[in-house]
Order: C-alpha cells, then structure tokens, then sequence
C-alpha cells in the first residue's frame, strides 16, 4: 500500500533525489501510520480489502485501502491519501465524505450498523476522523450539522433515484460552456447539492 513502483533501481536520469525523498517520506509515514494503529488497538489489517453490497437498482463494487478491526472487534474504515488534509476534514466536516462514505456502506451489517471511518494522510501522518473514539491522537473534524454517513447516504439514495428518474424521462443535465441551469437543475430538499459551473 505504502511502496509504489519508484522505477528501476538505478533510477530514471536526474529523478534520484526525487526517489530518495518519497522513500524517505514513505517509511516516516508507515512509523506514524503503525503508532496510530497501536494507540487504537487495532488487531487485524486488511488491505485493499474488496467489498460489494447492492444499492438502489444496481451494485456498489470497490477496495477499501484499508480495513481495520480493533480489540473489541469494530470495524474501521481507513482510507489513506496522500495529502489534503485540510479538504479532508472539511469533508468530514461538511458530511460530504462520499468515498469514505461509499467504503463504509460495503461493510455495512445486515442490522445496519456503520463502521467508524477515518482518513489517515501519507504525507502529514495524521489521521483526520470525527472525534477520537478509535484513533486517540486523530486530528478531529466533528460534522457541524451533527450528521454522521448514514445521513450522508441517504442523501446519496435520494439524489441517485432522482437523477434516474430524469434519465428515465430522456433529461440529461450537460454542464458546458454557453448552458445555463434550468428548474430540473437544482436538487430537490433532501439531496445532494450540485455543484454549479461547467466541470473543470
């Protein structure tokens, strides 16, 4: 998970110290990444671990970066990137951490009990999570609105069933230069929000 291909061992012209440094900023990652794990007693580790749970009229499909169980067998989400700290938490922060989210509802139990989740950041060695039940020295980013995945996901539900009925209709929504937004446009209360302007 931490040790991406870096090339052939001479290394490609004039990229060594390049190499030498993601190297070094790797194995300080993976000391911090182990102390976070020891301080929330974590147990078991399984990486890119695959998960796959209906949803709606389809099948949700992917790889958890990193799934965790702890000494009283919780769950825990961990999804590493390598930076954005500060867009992760706001994520978190804002309910709006669909991926982490979407991680989590392969793991969902059939009582519908949620596994805690968290972002754990390569290249600061933090993890950022909601508050500091599992990983005690998690940067925190508490939801403002005091919202957690589930109503993230319902939210996820609501517009998904939404937009299939307007492509069930023949409307699809095309953001390009020259279109303006119509009354089809904006989401109906309970849904996601969507983002305005054309995509970059």
């Amino acid at each position: 998970l931490l040790q991406p291909d870096l090339g052939p061992a001479q290394g490609e012209r004039g990229h060594g110290v390049v190499r030498v440094r993601v190297r070094a900023q790797l194995a300080r990652s993976l000391t911090r990444l182990l102390h976070h794990l020891r301080g929330a007693r974590i147990v078991s580790v399984a990486p890119e671990m695959p998960g796959k749970a209906p949803f709606a009229d389809t099948e949700l499909n992917g790889r958890i970066d990193l799934l965790l169980t702890d000494a009283a067998r919780r769950e825990i989400v961990l999804d590493v990137k390598w930076g954005g700290q500060d867009y992760r938490a706001e994520e978190l922060s804002n309910n709006l951490h669909l991926q982490l989210a979407s991680y989590a509802f392969l793991r969902r139990t059939p009582a519908g009990d949620w596994p805690y989740q968290a972002f754990y950041i390569a290249a600061t060695g933090n993890v950022v999570a909601p508050d500091r039940a599992v990983f005690p020295n998690a940067l925190v980013a508490p939801s403002v609105r005091g919202e957690n995945a589930e109503a993230l996901w319902q939210r996820v539900t609501s517009s998904y069933r939404w937009r299939r009925a307007q492509l069930a209709a023949g409307k699809i929504e095309v953001t390009a230069e020259g279109t303006e937004a119509d009354d089809d446009s904006a989401a109906p209360l309970g849904r996601l929000e969507v983002s305005g302007g054309p995509a970059p």
